[in-house]
């Protein structure tokens, strides 16, 4: 898996987790993906409390400079309006970044680790990772008290080198549903476009 690019991802959360929960995981390769890029693959995640589904991920990754790539062809499935977008956060990201959140997610994949690592798989300096981005999106968008049941869609657009500046861009609030994209400052560059769907706590 190293060197492998994350293209998007696909969560579902079916109702409240908790910490210390027991969970048992399913990890396993579900479909090839046809990219003008390279050979994607699909990778789903389940997780189990006693017997019953409560969280899922499907994700997507690319090998690139692979020829004649097999599987379904890759789409872009995610749209966006550009009407009444507002940048509402920048986030500053130092060189470390990727070090630091490899730490806590075990994902030690070298082009977000190390600037040697990333030039061998033809990025100029590492990379953040995609789930860091992602959760960091969502963080900042999540109500209080946690969620009972969430969806989550996000494709991860142009790589984010390390360090940069990013900012956060929103649709105003309406409810439990958010478009929202991770571009650069001035906004002309996407990083990562998003979906995020939320059942409201009945708490």
């Amino acid at each position: 898996a190293s060197g492998m690019v994350h293209l998007a991802n696909r969560i579902r959360q079916h109702q409240r987790l908790h910490e210390g929960q027991a969970l048992r995981l399913e990890v396993y390769c579900e479909r090839w993906v046809a990219h003008l890029k390279g050979q994607a693959l699909s990778i789903a995640t389940r997780a189990y409390s006693q017997e019953t589904l409560v969280w899922e991920s499907d994700s997507l990754y690319l090998r690139r400079d692979v020829s004649n790539p097999v599987g379904e062809p890759w789409n872009d499935p995610l749209p966006l309006k550009e009407d009444g977008l507002l940048r509402t956060q920048r986030w500053v990201l130092p060189a470390d970044l990727g070090r630091r959140f490899a730490k806590v997610s075990g994902d030690f994949n070298p082009i977000h680790t190390s600037v040697i690592g990333a030039r061998l798989f033809g990025f100029r300096r590492a990379i953040a990772h995609g789930m860091w981005t992602l959760g960091r999106a969502l963080a900042a968008q999540q109500p209080p008290g946690g969620l009972d049941q969430a969806e989550a869609h996000c494709d991860f657009k142009l790589p984010i080198f390390l360090p940069g500046q990013v900012a956060l861009w929103l649709h105003p609030a309406s409810g439990p549903r958010r478009e929202f994209e991770v571009r650069n400052f001035v906004g002309d560059k996407p990083h990562m476009r998003g979906l995020f769907i939320w059942k409201e706590s009945q708490q």
